[in-house]
């Protein structure tokens, strides 16, 4: 099993309390807008912002995601679809708390490469900067641009490569560890694999170790 992170600890409370949250939710104890209200009162508990729910397929259907999260201020706000809406409640549960760890990500990240990753509309910015800078450097420097316009199309080029790698590594990285802490939650393992992120039934069969169950539920 691979070694959990060093900054694993650091979220090792919230963890905990999601971890109750969804448990509960999952064995029909508490109903969706109860367990939306339990994940909230635990973010506020921890230090972190609470979020907003909005079924929307507009939204989702636009990522072509069950779910999507969007850092917005002043309110987070996870959107999600209809479709989610009606499935079964350990995939419901999974997939919110997969956006919830993302919003818990956004508001501290462990590495620097966290807070490279985007939100939504950054990637548009960060690519349209170049080209803003070349086209209003072309009016007063007309002659001189054309001159060197080759090594302009090279350096831009270059430079929007770049900042694209970047911003999909630290998009990735976001994305694989949301999984592996929804994952870290059911069973108290540090997994990292794609495949529980692209396949709802790998998602699905993973099954609650014992020695995380919370115990006021156990002990019943």
């Amino acid at each position: 099993m691979p070694r959990e992170p060093n900054w694993l600890i650091q979220y090792l409370d919230i963890i905990s309390k999601l971890r109750f949250t969804l448990y509960k939710f999952e064995n029909g104890d508490i109903n969706h807008q109860l367990f939306i209200n339990e994940v909230n009162k635990s973010l506020i508990s921890c230090g972190y912002d609470p979020i907003k729910i909005v079924i929307s397929d507009v939204m989702t259907g636009f990522f072509g995601a069950y779910a999507v999260y969007t850092p917005r201020k002043p309110t987070p706000i996870i959107y999600v679809s209809t479709e989610l809406m009606r499935k079964q409640r350990p995939l419901f549960g999974r997939v919110l708390m997969h956006e919830v760890f993302h919003h818990v990500l956004y508001q501290r990240p462990p590495s620097l490469l966290f807070k490279l990753a985007p939100r939504r509309i950054e990637p548009l910015i960060l690519i349209a900067i170049p080209l803003v800078t070349i086209i209003a450097l072309t009016i007063p420097l007309n002659i001189v641009l054309y001159q060197l316009l080759p090594y302009i199309i090279i350096a831009l080029s270059v430079t929007m490569s770049s900042i694209t790698a970047i911003l999909i590594k630290a998009l990735n990285e976001h994305e694989l560890t949301a999984t592996a802490l929804v994952i870290y939650t059911i069973t108290g393992e540090w997994i990292r694999d794609w495949t529980y992120y692209h396949d709802e039934n790998a998602l699905m069969s993973i099954k609650w170790k014992e020695s995380v169950m919370p115990r006021e539920i156990t002990a019943v």
